[in-house]
């Protein structure tokens, strides 16, 4: 956008000569326009989105992510509403996320080497410097104990995870396909969606839209699988899936 003049108002030349701008001048437009007929309103800064990465287990979270929405009491309870909601874009490639993953353990192991980290290792050197006593007997009992709790503990947890966790993220993937083909339909009913909307937030637009409880079987089974850890037999799947193509037909049938 061009430099503006700081003599000219920046709402009113949005609204009346450019009519263009950035999600603050559509927000900011939106709160004044609300408060002028008397809808307590306000504006919100922050970021909307985030891009998951599955391998480091950390939401990534980009300055293109900045946005500005609005909320206003509505029937005495604040709604929020996004004059300019964020695009749904496809997650970035399984390389490039691994690659973001390398570069976070470098910044946070080599380059963010910190006196915590140097205690650690400290600390699991003297572990190891007792392990000769063990065999000696001259380490006390209850270290030793301690030492083979720890040892069965982790490996008790890797094994889980080379058992499930595999298993876990594909079922999480299932899920999150059939809620983005429903999602996705949802405009045709006039809800906008935006990454704010949680899940029954989105469950109570389409009730209020006229969706029967197709709908609301659909939301709760999604989030028991997606965030419940549900697991589910190729029967249940199969289930699943046509449960979202009753809701699809009927999202396009309204």
């Amino acid at each position: 956008m061009k430099e503006q003049d700081s003599g000219v108002n920046p709402v009113k030349d949005f609204l009346f000569n450019s009519k263009k701008g950035f999600c603050e001048h559509y927000a900011t437009a939106m709160v004044l326009m609300l408060r002028s007929i008397g809808i307590p309103s306000r504006i919100v800064t922050g970021f909307a989105g985030g891009d998951l990465n599955e391998y480091g287990g950390y939401l990534i979270i980009r300055q293109s992510h900045a946005h500005s929405w609005v909320e206003a009491v509505i029937d005495g309870f604040w709604l929020t509403f996004d004059p300019t909601p964020v695009k749904i874009t496809e997650k970035p490639s399984s390389v490039i996320l691994l690659i973001d993953m390398l570069k976070m353990k470098w910044q946070r192991y080599v380059i963010g080497y910190s006196l915590y980290d140097q205690k650690k290792i400290i600390r699991a050197f003297n572990v190891f410097k007792d392990f000769p006593t063990i065999f000696d007997l001259k380490i006390k009992s209850k270290s030793l104990h301690f030492i083979i709790f720890a040892i069965i503990i982790f490996s008790v947890v890797i094994i889980l995870f080379i058992l499930y966790g595999d298993g876990y993220k594909k079922r999480g993937r299932f899920a999150t396909r059939q809620y983005l083909s429903v999602r996705n339909k949802l405009g045709r009913l006039g809800i906008k969606v935006t990454s704010s909307l949680t899940p029954n937030d989105i469950e109570l637009k389409g009730i209020s839209r006229g969706l029967s409880s197709n709908f609301s079987n659909f939301i709760r089974l999604y989030q028991e699988i997606r965030f419940g850890g549900r697991k589910m037999n190729a029967k249940e799947r199969l289930e699943f899936k046509m449960l979202t193509r009753r809701v699809i037909k009927e999202i396009n049938s309204l």
